[in-house]
């Protein structure tokens, strides 16, 4: 296997198991509940959860694989699946890299990267288990 050259060395190793978690599952998919597999159904990957589309275009550019990639939802109520096509986007696997790339290396110079919200109590950052080191400044 070709090393990724984009990420650092110490990185590689999300590659390989996203690897080894393929050849067991043939499909990229998720579980989530009826809600959001009607959300799902009606606006299409891209638009109801950007974050996975973007996790399905980088794997398809890192593997070389730019064919359409089979996306699998399971209905976590009914345990009903949806399955659909997910088209190559070259756009948005550059875009998801250059952002990680970022993330790793404002990390490693020991750097903050701006927040989405200034609101530390938002649910998403109290959820996050960064939330200490992110508002540790503005608590003191």
């Amino acid at each position: 296997m070709q090393p990724i050259s984009i990420f650092p060395p110490d990185t590689i190793g999300m590659a390989s198991k996203f690897i080894d978690d393929l050849l067991d599952r043939p499909a990229l998919g998720s579980e989530m509940p009826d809600d959001a597999l009607k959300e799902l159904e009606r606006d299409g990957l891209t638009k109801a959860f950007p974050e996975y589309a973007a996790q399905v275009a980088l794997y398809q550019a890192y593997l070389d694989v730019t064919n359409p990639a089979l996306f699998t939802a399971l209905n976590a109520d009914t345990c009903e699946r949806m399955h659909f096509l997910v088209p190559f986007d070259a756009e948005r696997a550059q875009a998801a890299s250059d952002r990680a790339v970022t993330i790793i290396a404002a990390s490693r110079a020991g750097q903050l990267l701006p927040r989405f919200t200034d609101d530390a109590d938002d649910w998403r950052c109290r959820m996050c288990s960064h939330w200490e080191r992110c508002w540790k400044e503005s608590r003191d």
